[in-house]
């Protein structure tokens, strides 16, 4: 299962108000496999990630993308250890800089809270990835059914309750 990387020049794609769209399947995506703990040698449906992704050049002629992604990803329940869809719908705002990575994390352009992310200019930025690591990043790290799901799976030789000879020695 190898898919293309989606590659874009990104204030070229943001200038031009260009729009992709598309659907990534999540067996296609590895670090987000890995995660899952699926691994390559196994055919399994683990959703899919419907993406958009928007160009377009702000009021201070500032290149802007806009990345909507719409997910349906299978994960294991940690309690049960069955099937679990776990439905994500995100909205990403990015401003294009030319600022290296190492100075936007000490930039103090856009103030905390605010609902813009910084990325570096990039010819050959790859979507591909980006989508991954935002799916990732929203997934829940220990993944469980919303009602109780735990006791549907006993656990096969049970211990007896040590504590339980000790009832009979209550009443004498």
């Amino acid at each position: 299962m190898s898919l293309q990387p989606i590659t874009i020049n990104n204030v070229s794609f943001a200038k031009n108000k260009s729009l992709i769209e598309g659907d990534l399947p999540v067996a296609d995506l590895p670090r987000l496999r890995e995660w899952l703990g699926a691994t390559e040698d196994v055919d399994v449906d683990l959703g899919t990630v419907k993406y958009q992704l928007k160009g377009d050049v702000d009021g201070a002629k500032q290149s802007v993308l806009a990345l909507n992604l719409d997910a349906e990803v299978i994960a294991t329940c940690q309690r049960c250890m069955g099937s679990l869809s776990i439905p994500l719908t995100m909205t990403f705002n990015y401003l294009i800089t030319h600022l290296d990575e190492a100075q936007i994390l000490t930039s103090e352009d856009v103030e905390e809270g605010d609902d813009v992310d910084l990325m570096t200019e990039d010819r050959e930025m790859n979507l591909t990835e980006l989508i991954e690591e935002e799916v990732i990043a929203a997934m829940p790290y220990s993944a469980t059914h919303a009602h109780d799901c735990a006791s549907l799976k006993k656990e096969a030789g049970e211990k007896p309750n040590p504590f339980s000879a000790l009832k009979g020695l209550v009443g004498k």
